[in-house]
């Protein structure tokens, strides 16, 4: 366009040009915002198509247990109709219109061709669509599982590395402020040894279909271990790699106490999960998929940080040096740092008449648990193996310790309580995000029940992973 050109155009006073500009941009904008909103419902489909595979394979599995009889009533399964996924304990925030109170599952029974038929609906909310009247965009998603015959894709084994320490006998959430700015105990906390206990049975019912009884002339498909940790690893908390699941005695024997090193409960986990291909290729000659999870409230004890001289990091320190007089010694330590390109020049201090001199030294600062723990994650990565990491109750506040004391100036119990700050979640959660395989298998939860939603979305992922579901 010439200037010439460009300058009619800017001069057109009857207003069609710009009306038909803009009417174009509105086209424009609603066409973008249509694929936005498109992309958004693909997601929720894909998060949907997971919940429909886990509750599929869990009512075929109930008929087929139960020789061929579907549920009668809630507490023996899913009888025929419709759910809510708030309902059946998933948490779907942040991707449907409603929430997981609007998430619909319907769930039949096909007896004649023996399969379990499950349906999940809803919406998402239309951020551009909007614009030509659309508010939201329906998805569904539908799973089908023979009740007879659960065709397997690969075995698999499981271990869980899972936090112990004495933290984990505080509330999961914080303390919140009332009206008056007071610091009041929340509602609905439970201890998160309990969340932990709770969300580790629920897990393993979740990989009931998978599993089956593996006894006689069964196929041998699946082996799990756990690991409980505090200080170091708690030998009589813990159940060697095995053909079952988790029972539920060995997860209520958990108990809170003492401090947090996971490092060798890791290291034996690395082990665990490395010489698993040998046992399965030994039972049915197929190679297991493997997966880690790794469960953490807290940072790692006796993590002090030892300076490790090394090019290329781009932090410097000197040492800082005093004498109290020209008679006694120097004490040197060291407390500078920069992040900045190297500082100029040595570092000269004066005392008591004396000089010193401390030149600049460039490397990092080394975590010993952090890096010995880390190795392990590294180790079992690079073999092959899934590994999952979870940040449990880590958010910044004031915790009910679940610990009393007589306050005499009060006249009654007052609860122990402890102030987690915003750098131990930074440190916990760069730690447990260096040791998980990728993004998508670090998994934050501030509660219990978003420990519980943790759990579920790992369970979907290696049930999806490890059945052949009809669609």
């Amino acid at each position: 366009m010439g200037w010439r050109s460009f300058r009619n155009y800017r001069e057109d006073e009857d207003g069609n040009v710009a009306m038909m500009t803009a009417v174009a941009m509105v086209g424009l904008l609603a066409m973008v915002g249509a694929a936005i909103d498109y992309t958004t419902a693909s997601s929720s489909k894909s998060r949907s198509q997971n919940i429909a595979d886990a509750v599929a394979l869990n009512a075929a599995a109930f008929v087929r247990a139960n020789k061929g009889k579907m549920p009668t009533d809630r507490k023996n399964g899913l009888p025929t109709g419709d759910y809510t996924a708030a309902e059946l304990g998933y948490d779907v925030k942040g991707w449907v219109a409603g929430g997981a109170e609007d998430v619909i599952v319907n769930v039949a029974y096909d007896m004649t061709a023996k399969e379990a038929i499950v349906t999940v609906s809803g919406e998402t909310n239309a951020s551009f669509s909007a614009v030509m009247g659309i508010d939201t965009v329906g998805y569904s998603s539908r799973s089908v599982v023979g009740m007879e015959d659960l065709e397997l894709n690969d075995v698999a084994s499981l271990a869980l590395i899972l936090d112990n320490s004495g933290s984990m006998a505080w509330d999961d959430r914080p303390y919140k402020a009332n009206g008056f700015g007071w610091l009041v105990p929340p509602t609905g906390a439970v201890a998160r040894i309990t969340a932990l206990e709770d969300s580790v049975k629920g897990f393993m019912t979740y990989l009931e279909p998978l599993v089956g009884t593996q006894t006689g002339t069964d196929p041998k498909v699946f082996r799990s271990g756990m690991l409980a940790y505090n200080g170091n690893t708690i030998n009589s908390r813990t159940k060697p790699m095995g053909w079952r699941l988790l029972s539920d005695g060995t997860i209520d024997a958990m108990t809170a106490q003492g401090s947090t090193r996971p490092a060798n409960a890791l290291a034996t986990a690395a082990d665990w999960l490395v010489s698993e291909p040998a046992v399965h290729k030994a039972a049915s000659g197929k190679t297991p998929l493997r997966y880690a999870v790794f469960m953490t409230d807290g940072v790692n004890d006796g993590n002090d940080p030892v300076w490790i001289d090394q090019t290329g990091t781009g932090k410097w320190r000197r040492q800082r040096c005093s004498r109290p007089d020209r008679w006694s010694r120097w004490s040197c330590w060291y407390s500078y740092r920069t992040s900045s390109a190297r500082p100029s020049g040595n570092a000269r201090q004066w005392n008591g008449g004396r000089q010193r001199r401390g030149n600049w030294s460039e490397g990092r600062d080394s975590y010993p648990q952090n890096e010995t723990a880390l190795a392990s994650c590294k180790r079992m990565k690079d073999d092959g193996v899934t590994v999952y990491t979870i940040g449990f109750a880590l958010e910044p506040g004031t915790y009910g310790m679940n610990d009393f004391y007589w306050d005499y100036n009060a006249g009654r119990y007052v609860e122990n309580t402890r102030t987690l700050d915003a750098s131990i979640k930074s440190q916990a959660f760069n730690f447990l995000a260096a040791c998980a395989s990728n993004a998508d298998t670090f998994i934050k939860a501030a509660n219990a029940d978003e420990l519980t939603a943790a759990f579920n979305t790992i369970g979907e992922d290696i049930l999806s992973d490890t059945i052949r579901i009809k669609r």
